[in-house]
């Protein structure tokens, strides 16, 4: 999957598996999160939410959405 560079001030990449519903985040801090059986809505909700993404679905993922950290 292909990270896309994001303007935020937590974020900065995040890419989307539309087969397999998968959603990747990378933090400021070069952590890697990977969410699964994410919509595709919910990718569009946090690149659209400028100037804070993350903000935008930090809590719907965490509560909602199984995940696992890559590094």
């Amino acid at each position: 999957m292909v990270l896309t560079p994001i303007s935020s001030s937590h974020l900065l990449a995040a890419g989307y598996d539309s087969t397999t519903r998968t959603l990747s985040v990378q933090f400021k801090g070069g952590e890697i999160y990977q969410y699964f059986e994410v919509p595709g809505s919910i990718y569009e909700e946090m690149v659209r939410a400028q100037p804070h993404p993350w903000s935008a679905v930090n809590r719907t993922l965490r509560a909602g959405y199984a995940y696992r950290r890559l590094s």
